[in-house]
């Protein structure tokens, strides 16, 4: 799931025949052209071998290198170089190095996934790559996800992309999907269709506006797609494949050394509410702001101090852009603000807005009234 040219020959033809055929033939393109449009304005067909899309501020993104050739004795490979586990995946799925090669692994035995994260952060302008050394046979299962935006590590709520590489009994499907919340979690994006070989390479490149992904097989692009939903500017590579009775096999796993672009520390955050002022409010309000380009994170204070001298809360682990409070008191007056972190550095703090909790015992009461015939209001 992703020219016609007309030649005439003869100089000699007559003026006037010239012009009917011209006017028949201009008829007949027209014509064809319409039912084509109209036979697929309802349902276009897959995206199949999309053109490049160019960078618009010049950007190359950087070329892989080769970090693992897994030319090593029988082991895990989490722990190894720079991998790490796909953390909370089920069914202790993992990958390993087996006769000097990659293969997924599972509790659970055939059919089930296992999967890696290449544990160091990258931006926009990179790539990772890996050769198809051996393939399972089976066109059921999916044989690779290679993942690239992903948020975090955690198989539950990771959000990013992914490229898919599903064996066929023809040519095999290649796709890109959006992921999340969760690494098994799925929207497909695009799709095409490519005969995967032994000893071929795919690569998953994400260019430098962040947000267009290209699908390559021995660095010929066959698919691409943009999508910026999920934008961190600093996120994980990582790998899931099927354990088959046939197992598929990989090798040579490359990846950019560094972002083909500057990742700048985010903007500070700007609040939303409740509104700067605000009496009357919850003593378990929600507050909300905001969110700041390229953040990863933010740090929400809570004061009844307007320098913030003392805080009542101060949580930097913040990734949505709102929190509940709790426990406050009653006809209180409290500040609050928040900044934005990323890889590269953290915001100045919000504007500092404030509001009042509700007086104790206080309540909103609505009344119903109705007149009745006799003249007394219930």
């Amino acid at each position: 799931m992703e020219e016609t040219t007309i030649t005439t020959e003869g100089d000699t033809v007559k003026r006037s025949l010239l012009r009917e055929y011209a006017l028949f033939l201009f008829l007949h393109l027209f014509l064809q052209g319409g039912l084509a449009r109209g036979q697929n304005s309802s349902s276009p067909p897959p995206q199949k071998n999309p053109p490049a899309v160019l960078q618009p501020d010049g950007c190359s993104p950087v070329p892989g290198t080769l970090r693992d050739s897994f030319n090593r004795p029988d082991a895990a490979l989490p722990g190894a170089n720079k991998w790490s586990l796909i953390q909370n995946q089920p069914n202790a799925g993992s990958m390993a190095v087996v006769s000097n090669a990659l293969r997924p692994t599972s509790g659970a035995g055939a059919y089930n996934f296992g999967g890696v994260v290449w544990d160091t952060l990258v931006g926009a302008g990179t790539e990772a790559s890996l050769s198809v050394l051996q393939k399972s046979g089976n066109t059921a299962y999916t044989s690779l996800f290679l993942y690239a935006r992903m948020n975090n590590k955690d198989y539950a709520s990771g959000t990013g992309y992914r490229l898919r590489f599903l064996q066929q009994a023809g040519s095999d499907l290649i796709e890109i999907d959006r992921v999340g919340p969760g690494y098994t979690v799925f929207t497909s994006l695009a799709q095409t269709t490519h005969t995967i070989n032994p000893g071929d390479i795919l690569t998953f490149r994400v260019l430098c506006d962040n947000r267009t992904m290209l699908a390559l097989a021995n660095g010929v692009q066959i698919l691409s797609v943009s999508d910026s939903i999920y934008s961190p500017p600093q996120w994980y590579f990582a790998l899931r494949s099927c354990v088959f009775p046939t197992p598929v096999i990989f090798d040579n796993f490359s990846v950019s050394s560094q972002s083909g672009g500057t990742v700048l520390p985010p903007s500070a955050p700007t609040l939303a509410s409740p509104a700067n002022g605000a009496g009357n409010q919850s003593i378990s309000p929600t507050v909300t702001w905001n969110p700041s380009s390229g953040a990863v994170s933010y740090r929400l204070q809570v004061s009844a101090d307007s320098l913030f001298g003392s805080l009542i809360l101060n949580d930097s682990t913040l990734t949505a852009t709102s929190r509940q409070l709790s426990s406050l008191s009653n006809s209180k007056k409290y500040f609050w603000r928040v900044n934005a972190k990323n890889g590269s550095g953290t915001s100045a703090y919000s504007l500092q807005w404030a509001f009042t909790t509700i007086a104790a015992g206080n309540a909103l009461v609505r009344h119903l009234e109705y007149a009745f015939p006799d003249g007394w209001i219930y």
